[in-house]
């Protein structure tokens, strides 16, 4: 009787140590659980704070959007006014004969090509990429209102150009500074 006491004793001490045991693993469990919830809900936090930055940001990218489209329909109204001017003091604008003047071309497109690092034995096509090139990119076409122009839209005054009088023929490869002569001594 004594041995099934002790038995039951162990057992009973047993059940209560494995209790314990299980008692422990639950407040272990429950304080993850809490630290979970925790983290859960900063990062909830976080992401409510991300929201609220990225709608602030996308009102001030649609505020600044709307700058813009107004910043650029101001310049479209601003550069047709100019082009209208221009036509005004330049009445060969546009015009679809239009030429540059051999004053042009032996007194300033000829300076324009040396400025560049080229000489006078340089290609028309290496004076045109060098120097035509650069200058008409932003400038619009006169003719179909798109960006990039021909060289004689981005010259300006009745001394630079003008409607063509002659049409010249000549290879790419002819040097810049035989074609201005021969054209200066025309």
């Amino acid at each position: 009787a004594h041995q099934r006491s002790l038995a039951a004793q162990a057992v009973q001490r047993q059940s209560v140590e494995q209790a314990r045991a299980v008692e422990l693993e639950l407040e272990e469990t429950t304080a993850a659980l809490r630290r979970t919830e925790a983290a859960c809900a900063a990062a909830q936090a976080d992401v409510a704070l991300a929201q609220q930055r990225y709608a602030a940001q996308e009102g001030q990218l649609e505020a600044l959007s709307a700058e813009f489209e107004a910043s650029e329909a101001r310049s479209f109204e601003l550069e047709g006014a100019l082009t209208q001017q221009l036509r005004h003091l330049d009445p060969s604008i546009g015009h679809s004969l239009r030429g540059v003047s051999i004053h042009h071309l032996s007194a300033q497109f000829l300076e324009l090509v040396l400025q560049a690092g080229l000489g006078m034995e340089a290609s028309l096509e290496e004076a045109a990429s060098c120097v035509a090139k650069e200058r008409t990119e932003m400038v619009t076409c006169p003719r179909d209102g798109l960006q990039g122009s021909a060289y004689v839209d981005s010259i300006y005054g009745p001394e630079n150009a003008g409607p063509a009088t002659h049409m010249l023929s000549c290879s790419p490869r002819d040097a810049v500074g035989e074609v201005v002569g021969a054209l200066d001594e025309f």
